[in-house]
């Protein structure tokens, strides 16, 4: 399995900043329950505040092909249109996911 991740960086104007909040956090519901969706969450930057990041994992490159075919994404994509800064879109293929056992083998070398 692959899982992807989607990333879109978005800066708000300054006057839309509580409506692109509101718009994208409307977004996140709808796409949490697209087949394949793993996890969405809207990010908002702790020292700029009108800068946002839209994430999305998804179980398999197919799942997020089918999403970017969608009504909802074209939604997302009219959002983007709004970024006062050019939006930084990405795609983040995963072929590995490691947890704990990872840290120990490193921190035993450490000892």
């Amino acid at each position: 399995m692959r899982m992807v991740i989607e990333s879109v960086g978005i800066v708000a104007p300054k006057n839309q900043l509580e409506e692109l909040r509101r718009a994208l956090s409307a977004l996140v519901g709808p796409t949490q329950v697209e087949p394949g969706c793993i996890f969405c969450q809207l990010l908002q930057e702790a020292g700029n505040p009108s800068s946002f990041r839209f994430e999305s994992h998804w179980k398999t490159p197919e799942d997020l092909m089918r999403r970017m075919r969608s009504e909802s994404y074209r939604s997302l994509l009219s959002l983007v249109e709004l970024s006062v800064e050019p939006p930084e879109i990405e795609f983040h293929t995963v072929t590995e996911t490691k947890g704990l056992e990872l840290v120990r083998a490193v921190r035993e070398k450490l000892a």
